[in-house]
């Protein structure tokens, strides 16, 4: 039987079909590199928000609900329209990040890096006995999901000029 096999791959026949496929193989490989898939969820003036971006902001918005809503929370994830709504909400959340952020780069609003450490170290959750502790301020922010120091204090840079844009509007 083995020997059958190997006459009949020896023929024109078996050659064909098997340039065939690899054939078939090489265009897809080749096709898989040259598309670029576009994984945005949403284009906010020609910025776009990435799929990788819109996962983590909703995991981390249904957290912050299971967290406070508990069993409640879990009863409303069975709902699909309420889940839709959801995940809308938090991608109209991220749209709206990114027009302040826009809008705060345009008009040259930033926060200082003095600024920056002085408001962490006044914050309460940092201190220890009315001063801040770096050991704590460290173990706050890995619980968080803040693996080094310049992940928060960016995310902290953001929040804050988010917040200055808001105030100098309002004022």
């Amino acid at each position: 039987m083995l020997e059958d096999i190997r006459e009949k791959s020896q023929g024109l026949t078996a050659k064909i079909i098997l340039g065939l496929i690899i054939l078939t193989f090489a265009v897809a490989g080749v096709g898989s590199y040259t598309n670029s898939v576009d994984t945005s969820v949403a284009t906010v003036n020609g910025e776009a928000i990435s799929q990788q971006a819109f996962n983590k902001a909703y995991q981390a918005q249904r957290g912050r609900m299971a967290q406070q809503f508990g069993e409640m929370f879990d009863t409303l994830s069975n709902d699909a329209n309420y889940m839709a709504n959801f995940r809308q909400g938090v991608l109209d959340n991220l749209i709206n990040e990114k027009l302040i952020d826009q809008n705060s780069d345009a008009l040259a609003i930033r926060v200082s890096d003095l600024r920056l450490k002085e408001t962490i170290r006044k914050m309460p959750e940092f201190q220890v006995d009315g001063a801040f502790d770096n050991n704590r301020y460290l173990a706050i922010i890995n619980q968080a999901g803040f693996f080094q120091s310049s992940d928060f204090r960016d995310y902290l840079r953001v929040e804050m000029t988010r917040r200055q844009l808001s105030q100098a509007l309002i004022a």
